[in-house]
This record gives structure tokens, sequence and C-alpha cells, in this order.
């Protein structure tokens, strides 16, 4: 879909084409054999200059405030994104990433570095390491506990966590 496609887009049909790329999002998951990843969703645009490819992902949010609740949570969605490309396109390099927030019309260019990308592999083997151990990760505690707090899993976050699985 091109940006001018999205410029005319209703907010019900951004909030809608918003809910169908996060259940897309949320079939990114790792082949078993050989620890590669596997995306079955897209990336919403990619830009290619010279030997670089520039993953573009659009974000809707209320305000500022929800923008830098999730930055690092969509900084590393681009890192993921950054990874894919460069696997699919061996001869491209990906350094960098656009975040759209669709509310205010405003973006945020996030420079991506190898100790990104290693951050990443890291969060996915312990993701894996969880479930082979079928174990939740913690809750978060402190300042980050907010994100639990708004997060829309948290129902089955904490159903799971209870023993309830009859909830989910």
């Amino acid at each position: 879909m091109k940006y001018s496609e999205i410029k005319k887009k209703t907010k019900d049909e951004l909030t809608d084409l918003l809910s169908d790329l996060k259940k897309e999002n949320y079939n990114l998951r790792f082949q078993k054999k050989n620890g590669q990843l596997e995306k079955t969703g897209r990336i919403d645009q990619v830009f290619q200059h010279k030997n670089e490819m520039i993953p573009l992902d659009f974000k809707t949010h209320t305000n500022r405030n929800a923008a830098l609740f999730w930055k690092d949570a969509h900084f590393e969605q681009l890192a993921v994104y950054a990874m894919l490309l460069e696997m699919k396109y061996p001869q491209y390099t990906a350094k960098k990433g656009i975040i759209q927030y669709t509310e205010d019309n405003h973006n945020q260019v996030f420079s991506i570095t190898k100790k990104d990308k290693q951050n990443v592999l890291e969060h996915i083997n312990q993701a894996k390491r969880l479930v082979q151990i079928q174990k939740l990760p913690p809750k978060l505690e402190g300042k980050k506990s907010i994100k639990c707090q708004n997060c829309y899993m948290r129902n089955f976050c904490f159903s799971l966590e209870n023993g309830d699985e009859a909830s989910c």
C-alpha cells in the first residue's frame, strides 16, 4: 500500500488496518530447525537507497506520550525488520528504520547497529528458553510495570499466571 493511499483512509479504516497488521505481526515466529526468523506478515514499506534497505512502519497513537511509551518495542520491531531484510536481500544492509506516527504525522528515524541486532537475537533466545521450560516471563516491576497495566494482552498473561487457562 502506498503512502498516498494511507493518507486518504479514514481514522476507522486506519484503525482496522492497524488491527490487521498487529495480527500479522503476532505471526512472527522462529523456524525450529535452523533458528532463522520466519516472517509471515509484512513490513509496511521499504525504501531502497543505493545498497541500503530502510524499513518503515506505521503506528497509530493517541498522543506523543503513547508514542514514547512504546518507543523501545517499536524500535525492536524495526530491528527485526532490518534483520529480515538483510536475510532476504544479502546484497543490502539495513542500518536504519523509520516509524511514522499517523495521528500527528511525525516520524522518527532510528539507527540500527550490529549490537541492536544481537539484542534481538538474545530476546529471541530468551523467548525460546521460556517456551521450552513452559514458563511465563516475570511480571514487569518498578517503572516498567506500567507497560503491563496498559498492555492489550494483560488479561491473557495474568490469567495464565494464575493457572486460569479457561479465560484465555
